[in-house]
């Protein structure tokens, strides 16, 4: 069936508001041979004798119009689908335009705007005018198709059902475009309004293809043709790409079926039109995504293996900072408060030479006993604080037999196996393996429900091994028990530690079974066991060379009160005199070599050299010199390592003031044996 476009539209007119007869007689002529009639108005007032004719399908609104956006409200009022153009005389009159219809109620109609200025203005005029009325001719076809087919509805099966489309097209969350013969469309929804940018009315008649570039446009044509000549069979899909103004590309999928739609079983495809754009792009991103995976793994695998190199070695400096913490506290008890108070009882134990009042003679032993306890208290706190002097300063086994008897206090004895080897480790290596052996004693102490521990110590060919034992209570060594541990490193924190010095941690624990955690470190590179020169001792040691009956002593300390004093209770000896001093060991070693004395008063804890290392290098030279051993501390093994090194004797410097002169002379007698 062929439908009569020119008789549906017969009636329908073209408005043109304008004063200027030049451009009324070119609107006239460009649809004379049209069957429409042309009203030329000089105001928007007259718009009001054609509110009752319903078919006004194009208004021209001249640049000679004083407020053209009134005249266009005017119109819409009653005219909603009739297309509205504005005729300028510049560019600067269109944006004036565009953007006043903006905030006008006519801003979805169909809107043309003309420069006449410009050349080919009067092709442009009538190509416009055309436009309009051809879509206007096929919205009267469709139209009047409507109205046949629901006229006829009940009567013909094959019948399109129109309003089932309509109402299907208006819901559908996809686009959709019906197609007529001649590839032009003949309707679609608002999705593909949408999906367009184009209103029905715009896209009404015109070829779909139109809104693709030629090579796009083409496949659209081919696959809307061969639609067309399928019979059966499942429909397929066409995926197109669309260049958009912005110059992105929109991804559309479209799917066709064909359907008869008129009486005379003329036919239509429908078009169901899918913007796949995201979904592309998302597909697109995804496939990147998938070939940089490794890559991007690789480098976040590499910045989690540098973060966790930094934990690490947070972690080393907080220790070093703890360490050096713990050296600075013990030295400032060592060289200011622990001298002060030795002096102070040293001075103050002269009084009882005096012949004093009972009164005050009491008053002067409970200083003395009130000093006495000060003194104790600054060496319990000093030994607390780092291990004392040793003569195997890198061997961890002094470090770990010093913590194993600090825990006695916590009420926890510590049984120490050795295997009897040397074990030597850095400086960083001993600080964090004291301090997680430290971790681990007190997690006995807290959680295993015993009073004793043990600590193996074994050396290996390149490491040593510390073994941390109980027969407490145990735990399951899963990985929350591993990080249970809040008031302290934690297991998992000393794994860490331990991994960083390049050893391992094993843990073995069953619940009422007790716990075995052994720790792995480096043996220091390149250190054997040093074999410590013995001092050749006979029953009969060899007399001083003093050809005098005066002995004389070398005192070293690095505190010069302690020598001040020291000296004074000396010199007030008729056979005791001072001869030299030094502050350190080198300058000891350099002293005796020039004074060559018969005793010399030792400080363990000195800096440049210590006691104990130059003792050793002091027998090895002068092995007929006797030394006397001075220090705060009380511990055993500082006085076995001095008489390790070649003392004689040793004495604390709570006892010093009382007990030295007696001990100096003691010395001499044996020598002199």
């Amino acid at each position: 069936m062929v439908l009569e476009s020119s008789r549906l539209i017969k009636d329908y007119t073209c408005l043109l508001q304008t004063k200027d007869k030049d451009v009324e007689h070119l609107v006239s002529k460009s649809i004379k041979e049209e069957d429409i009639r042309f009203r030329s108005i000089e105001s928007s007032e007259d718009l009001r004798e054609y509110q009752s004719n319903g078919n006004i399908i194009t208004f021209i609104i001249g640049s000679d119009v004083d407020d053209p956006i009134q005249s266009a409200q005017r119109l819409h009022a009653f005219k909603k689908n009739a297309k509205i153009i504005f005729l300028t005389k510049s560019e600067q009159k269109v944006i004036a335009l565009k953007e006043a219809i903006k905030f006008s109620p006519f801003v979805g109609s169909d809107v043309n705007f003309l420069d006449e200025s410009k050349d080919g203005f009067k092709s442009e005029l009538i190509q416009t005018f055309q436009d309009s009325l051809q879509a206007e001719k096929y919205r009267a076809t469709i139209a009047e198709t409507n109205r046949q087919v629901s006229t006829s509805i009940s009567s013909q099966k094959s019948v399109f059902n129109q309003n089932f489309i309509n109402r299907l097209m208006d819901i559908a969350p996809i686009g959709i475009a019906i197609i007529g013969l001649h590839r032009n469309v003949l309707g679609w929804n608002k999705e593909a309004s949408l999906i367009f940018k184009r209103t029905e009315i715009q896209a009404l008649g015109k070829p779909l293809a139109q809104y693709f570039d030629k090579s796009e446009g083409k496949r659209l044509e081919n696959y809307i043709r061969d639609n067309f000549s399928k019979r059966k069979g499942p429909a397929e899909s066409l995926t197109l790409e669309r260049r958009l103004l912005d110059d992105s590309n929109q991804i559309l999928n479209l799917t066709a079926a064909s359907f008869t739609y008129t009486r005379g079983n003329e036919k239509a495809l429908i078009l169901v039109i899918k913007d796949e754009t995201e979904r592309e792009k998302a597909r697109r991103e995804l496939q990147e995504i998938n070939l940089t995976l490794e890559e991007r793994v690789d480098e976040r695998t590499a910045s989690l293996l540098a973060y966790q190199d930094q934990l690490r070695s947070l972690a080393s400096q907080l220790s070093k900072a703890e360490e050096m913490e713990r050296q600075r506290l013990a030295t400032e008890l060592h060289d200011n408060l622990g001298q002060m108070l030795a002096v102070s009882k040293m001075k103050i134990s002269t009084l009882k030479k005096y012949q004093l009042p009972e009164e005050s003679a009491s008053d002067v032993e409970d200083i003395i006993e009130g000093v006495d306890d000060a003194l104790n208290y600054t060496r319990d706190l000093m030994s607390d604080l780092k291990p004392p002097p040793s003569l195997d300063k890198e061997d961890i086994r002094v470090s770990i037999k010093w913590l194993a008897s600090k825990m006695e206090k916590h009420d926890l004895h510590v049984i120490i196996e050795d295997d009897g080897q040397p074990k030597p480790v850095d400086d960083e290596i001993r600080i964090i393996l004291v301090q997680c052996v430290r971790e681990l004693l007190f997690n006995i102490i807290k959680h295993s429900g015993v009073k004793e521990a043990r600590i193996g110590l074994i050396r290996l060919e390149k490491e040593t091994k510390i073994i941390v034992e109980d027969k407490g209570k145990g735990f399951n060594t899963g990985f929350n028990n591993f990080m249970s541990e809040e008031d302290g490193f934690g297991l998992f924190n000393i794994s860490e530690r331990i991994d960083l010095l390049g050893g391992s941690m094993t843990i073995e624990s069953e619940p009422k079974k007790g716990t075995k955690i052994t720790l792995c470190a480096p043996i220091k590179d390149g250190v054997q066991k040093e074999e410590i020169p013995e001092v050749e001792k006979s029953d009969v040691p060899p007399k001083p060379e003093s050809k005098t009956d005066i002995v004389k002593v070398l005192l070293v300390d690095d505190h010069q009160m302690m020598r001040e004093g020291l000296r004074k209770i000396i010199n007030t000896q008729k056979d005791l005199t001072v001869i030299a001093e030094a502050s350190n060991g080198e300058e000891a070693l350099n002293e005796a070599e020039k004074t060559s004395p018969d005793i010399v008063v030792m400080d363990v804890n000195m800096p440049v050299m210590d006691g104990i290392e130059a003792t050793q290098k002091l027998m090895e030279k002068m092995p007929n010199v006797r030394v006397i051993g001075l220090s705060f501390h009380d511990h055993q093994n500082v006085a076995e390592s001095m008489r390790s090194a070649g003392a004689t004797a040793y004495l604390t410097k709570n006892e010093a003031f009382e007990a030295l002169c007696a001990t100096i002379r003691s010395e001499v007698k044996l020598a002199r044996k």
